[in-house]
């Protein structure tokens, strides 16, 4: 499944403390707002970046309201910021260091029919 993709997306691929690989995919919806959409893999699942990439990428630029998308957030940029790529990177490195339920809860997963808690 092929999607056609913004040029100025940013992608991260991590795991997670308890192993669960992730895909994170951020966008600049404004000049003061990055949208980050999360893909995150079950342990019985196997991983693939293109389906990660395709499914945080739809996240983070849905133009849904916020109650009828999961797996995404809006992050207001600080303008101290020179590199929103550096941002991005920082933001999303730093899910490493938690577990796969931390993620969902973030991101607002938890109430997502298809997940088990």
């Amino acid at each position: 499944m092929k999607t056609k993709r913004d040029t100025n997306v940013m992608f991260f691929h991590g795991v997670t403390t308890d192993g669960n690989r992730f895909t994170m995919a951020g966008t600049i919806v404004s000049n003061k707002t990055l949208s980050i959409g999360l893909a995150i893999c079950n342990q019985d699942d196997k991983f693939t970046k293109e389906i990660g990439r395709n499914i945080s990428y739809g996240r983070s630029v849905t133009q849904k309201s916020p109650e009828d998308i999961r797996g995404r957030k809006h992050i207001t940029i600080p303008s101290n910021v020179d590199r929103v790529s550096t941002f991005f990177y920082n933001i999303a490195s730093g899910y490493c260091k938690e577990r796969k339920r931390e993620l969902i809860i973030d991101f607002d997963l938890i109430k997502h029919p298809d997940l088990p808690f």
